[in-house]
This record gives structure tokens, C-alpha cells and sequence, in this order.
């Protein structure tokens, strides 16, 4: 976007002028990157430069700039300090001026990674490879008291509270009772928060930030609340505020179902047969392991691994929708374990284990770049 208190003029980047149709509230500019070309064999730095101009003659050098860098797939990004493991659970923090990505890692470090939202740096935000505890598979924020709510892939699983301000004051619960959670998501109502944690069987159980408690919530295999609308595998889980219930796909089925946050009940939110729009892929070419709710746009944002294809899909009718394919990974199978919706830029993070980095996707024009990265494929 471009504004002044005069009218703007005009907006080139690198040379090229921009094209407007609203008087460059909004405009673009298609800009040709110094490498041609395919695959990329070196490594070429690009610097891209936005001047502008408006009718009163003022001109404006360095409006705004971006670099592009332009590398080998197998090269790391931005270097090769504090490489991941494999990438999972992703979730946004910009509390207290903070401006990060942390994600867990589906491998038993007992690692969660920070991740620099301006430069894509790495750096380890906590370490509990000592402790015992292995993969963390779900990340949650409480946006009350600022705390980090980790659940580990073991038997018995843990949830783990971490001061997002300082990652040595943690404290490790054990949910004696269950295994190999998946994800966790809050929701706060009247003053109160609410912990969902999911484990690999499609079993959601609940407790509070004290963790006096874990309590079954919903399990078809446990008549609770009854056995129908069974979920047999899932691996990640989001919480929709506007209709109050959990979004869980099945990767067995690649079946979206919503589960009452009052009474567990499960439904279909979205398939091939509830819901209308482009299909979803059969279990074996993808299936979803990766989902998050867009706030702005009251949709959620799934993911299928293997082929790579981001959906969204609209809450009120669960029709979807295809924005992209991730094919920044050239590997055959897209590993796609985690995903944060950052409706400040309309664009995606994605977890990408295949690639051992984040990826990058505009949720307007479907693109994609990566933006944090180990130097080697697996």
C-alpha cells in the first residue's frame, strides 16, 4: 500500500513502474529476480527497492525495501546456526515486543525453537533434553498469563508450562492416564481458559491451567459422549471461537469433523461429501495433518501432507476452496506437520519436515518462499 498527504503519484520497485487500479491503496509490481535459472545452482542476493513519488513532486528514495535470496535447495537459510530437527507444531509470539515464531520438534531433543519473524534466524528458546522429555508435538499460547503450553508425543504424555519470558521457569505435568498427545488449543470464556489436548486416537481431553486434572472430553471408543462420528487417527486439532467447537482432521479418512466444545459430540465439517468445492485428496496421495483457524477471514487453513495442497475452508458451510500447492520441496513426500495463520501479513507459516524448515505462503497469491532452514534434505 501507498499513501501521502497528497496524492501518490507514482510507485516503482528496481525500475519497474506499479500498477494500481485504486490510487495505490493497493498495486503491484512484477519484478524479475537476477538468477534465471532452474534448478538454482548458486547462491545470488537481491535487493528490492519501492521509490515513490506524489503530485507535489515529493520523492521518496528507500520507501521500503526487501531482500531476496536466491540459493540451492539444500542450502540453509539465513545460515546454518541451531539447525532443527524436524519441524512441528508452529504458533506466533509478539507478546511483550517479542517478534518470533516457536516450534516444536517431532524428535526426542526435548527442543523448542525460536525462529526471528524479521530474519528467519534460529536460536533455541527452550531445551529439556535432560529432563526426559522427548517430542513436542502441540504448542499453545495463553495470551492471559503469557505462557507456553508444550504436549509431548510419549507414554505418559506431558504438558509442559513455560514463562514465555523466561524458558528456565517450566513445569512438567503428566497425564498419567493418556499417551502420545498430538496438539493442544485454549479458549478462553467468562474469565475462564480452557486446555484441549489431543492425542493420536482422536481423543480429546481437557483440563485447566492449574492441571489439578485431566478429563476425558470426547472419545467415540469410550462412548464419550457416544460412539458415533468415530475419529480413528489425527495429528493436529485447531479451536473455532465463532461456532465454539474443535476442528480435528482424520488422516485415515482425510475427513475434517467438528467437535462440540460443550457436549463432544463429533459431526463432519468437511469432505467430499458434506461441503462442496475442490476435493479432497484420498488418504494416500494427502492427507491433513496441519490446521489453523483465520480469524479475519472465518475460515480455517488446512494442510495436506504428501501433496502438498492448502486449502481453505469456510466455517459457516465447510465448502473449500485450494489456494496453493507447496512444491518448494522437491522431495516426493511433503512432510507438512505444522502451520501458524499470520493474518497481519495474510500469509501462512508451514512446517516442513521434508525440507527441515519453515515455509512461507501467501494466502492471497498462493506463493511461496522459504523461510528458515537446515542446510541438508533428509
Amino acid at each position: 500500500t501507498a499513501s501521502d498527504t497528497y496524492s501518490v503519484k507514482s510507485v516503482k520497485v528496481n525500475g519497474v513502474t506499479a500498477t494500481t487500479s485504486d490510487g495505490f491503496a493497493n498495486w503491484q509490481a512484477t519484478v524479475p529476480l537476477t538468477d534465471t535459472t532452474a534448478p538454482l545452482t548458486a547462491t545470488t542476493e537481491n535487493t528490492v527497492t519501492v521509490v515513490t513519488e506524489d503530485n507535489a513532486g515529493n520523492i521518496a528514495t528507500d520507501a521500503a525495501h526487501v531482500a531476496i535470496r536466491q540459493a540451492p535447495i539444500s542450502s540453509a537459510f539465513p545460515d546454518g546456526d541451531n539447525e532443527f530437527a524436524k519441524v512441528d507444531a508452529i504458533v506466533i509470539d509478539r507478546f511483550d515486543g517479542r517478534n518470533r515464531l516457536l516450534t516444536g520438534q517431532n524428535a526426542s531433543n526435548g527442543k523448542i525453537m525460536s525462529v526471528d519473524l524479521a530474519t528467519g534466524k534460529r536460536t533455541v528458546f527452550a531445551d529439556f533434553s535432560g529432563s526426559g522429555i522427548g517430542s513436542l508435538k502441540g504448542l499453545a499460547i495463553n495470551n492471559v498469563n503469557k505462557h507456553l503450553y508444550a504436549v509431548e508425543l510419549d507414554s505418559p504424555a506431558n504438558v509442559i508450562d513455560v514463562d514465555l519470558s523466561d524458558s528456565a521457569k517450566y513445569t512438567a505435568y503428566a497425564a498419567t492416564s493418556y499417551a502420545d498427545f498430538n496438539g493442544v488449543v485454549l479458549h478462553q470464556s467468562m474469565g475462564n481458559t480452557k486446555i484441549a489436548i489431543l492425542n493420536i486416537e482422536g481423543a480429546i481431553v481437557t483440563t485447566t491451567p492449574l492441571f489439578a486434572s485431566f478429563d476425558l472430553f470426547s472419545d467415540a471408543a469410550q462412548n464419550k459422549p457416544d460412539s458415533l462420528n468415530p475419529i480413528v487417527e489425527a495429528s493436529a486439532f485447531t479451536f473455532d471461537k465463532t461456532h465454539s467447537r474443535y476442528l480435528v482432521p482424520d488422516r485415515t479418512t482425510n475427513v475434517i469433523f467438528a467437535v462440540d466444545a460443550t457436549t463432544g459430540a463429533r459431526s463432519i465439517f468437511s469432505s467430499n461429501s458434506v461441503g462442496t468445492g475442490d476435493a479432497l485428496s484420498s488418504p494416500t496421495v494427502g492427507s491433513i495433518r496441519a490446521i489453523a483457524i483465520d480469524d479475519v477471514k472465518q475460515r480455517a487453513i488446512a494442510i495436506e501432507s504428501i501433496s502438498g495442497k492448502v486449502f481453505s475452508v469456510d466455517l459457516a458451510t465447510g465448502n473449500r476452496n485450494m489456494i496453493s500447492q507447496v512444491t518448494i520441496d522437491t522431495a516426493t513426500q511433503k512432510f507438512l506437520n505444522g502451520i501458524a495463520v499470520d493474518s497481519l501479513s495474510e500469509s501462512i507459516f508451514v512446517g516442513n519436515s521434508n525440507l527441515h524448515g519453515i515455509v512461507s505462503l501467501d494466502l492471497v497469491t498462493g506463493q511461496q518462499v522459504v523461510f528458515s532452514k537446515d542446510a541438508t534434505l533428509p
